[in-house]
């Protein structure tokens, strides 16, 4: 590994839970990425749905994302927000009391949206398509989809890293 470069190590760990709160499936796995500083310092890092409702919910884990705010991070996407809300209202909260919580989050951590164009949608649609046909497994296409045009989202805004702890995201 050279000087001008980090690697980032860790698990990913999550939880698929049903629209009751019991959980359905638990994961671990392991990452290592290497990381060229020169990429990253002019790049943006961004985080997904999953991580902002964990966020919202563990204080501790806020925090550690309040720690490393800067001009670099956060991003994330507006589905993502809107993902988030609904994640906050599936694990039983009102829909007034999820939309604060993301607010006062949004503030709190100086969350950083991408841009969206239209064409996008077309793309990450396409995308889609692709994975479909290459026969990777995909348990709810609706919300895939969407994955899907964040995907494309991500890739046109200059995003050098991207923390997720959804597994399907990952692999696409």
């Amino acid at each position: 590994m050279a000087d001008e470069e980090i690697k980032l190590e860790g698990n990913v760990i999550g939880r698929n839970i049903d629209k009751d709160g019991n959980i359905i499936k638990e994961f671990r796995k392991n990452f290592e990425e290497v990381i060229g500083l020169e990429d990253l310092e002019k790049n943006k890092i961004a985080i997904d749905a999953q991580m902002m409702t964990h966020a919202i919910q563990n204080k501790a884990f806020k925090e550690l994302l309040i720690q490393n705010k800067g001009e670099d991070f956060p991003y994330t996407t507006y589905l993502c927000k809107r993902e988030t809300i609904g994640n906050l209202t599936s694990s039983g909260m009102k829909l007034r009391e999820a939309e604060e919580k993301f607010k006062e989050f949004e503030k709190e951590i100086g969350l950083n949206y991408l841009k969206y164009k239209e064409e996008y949608y077309d793309e990450g649609e396409d995308l889609f398509n692709k994975i479909i046909r290459s026969g990777m497994r995909i348990k709810n296409k609706r919300t895939f989809k969407k994955d899907c045009v964040n995907i494309i989202t991500i890739l046109k805004s200059s995003i050098s890293v991207f923390f997720c702890n959804d597994e399907e995201l990952a692999k696409a």
